[in-house]
């Protein structure tokens, strides 16, 4: 089995802001806990490095206040440890789907698909989908409260020695 998530949240911002945050490098490597070296501009690609990991992803589609999509290997993405060997050449798809909520303010979906289904794959998976949900929820804290919950250097899981066991 190919893993395969969505996560989401509801933002009380108007689909412009939250669309708007989501392209800006600046408020994305923010939430994200990255620097990203540019916005997220339909054709280009934009290279995120955390200090840990660095990874390009492809700009593939850009739609106004309503969808992106990146492409990226995930063998490129890993961190530097778990990079030596690896064997997979396969492109796997991030797609955000922005929604005017209902009671006002933006539905916000991320799906991640595309990933292999060996177990390299479907455990740097499960870390990808509990990232994008930290960065759904650091989102939400900085355009609603404007609070900046960014995890601190240093105090993220080690993930090469999680996946080597």
């Amino acid at each position: 089995m190919n893993p395969t998530y969505a996560v989401y949240t509801h933002i009380d911002r108007p689909v412009p802001e939250v669309f708007g945050a989501i392209v800006d490098r600046k408020i994305f490597g923010t939430v994200f806990g990255q620097n990203c070296s540019d916005d997220l501009v339909e054709g280009t690609d934009v290279s995120w490095d955390n200090g840990a990991y660095s990874c390009q992803v492809h700009v593939a589609q850009v739609v106004a206040n309503e969808r992106i999509e990146l492409t990226f290997r995930p063998a490129d993405f890993a961190i530097p440890e778990l990079r030596a060997g690896d064997k997979r050449d396969y492109e796997a798809k991030i797609v955000f789907l922005f929604e005017p909520a209902d009671a006002g303010g933006t539905l916000v979906t991320l799906c991640e698909y595309g990933w292999g289904s060996d177990r390299r794959s479907v455990l740097q998976s499960y870390g990808h989908c509990s990232g994008w949900q930290e960065m759904l929820m650091c989102l939400k804290a900085l355009l609603v409260h404007g609070v900046d919950l960014k995890s601190p250097p240093g105090t993220r899981p080690d993930y090469a020695k999680l996946w080597a066991a």
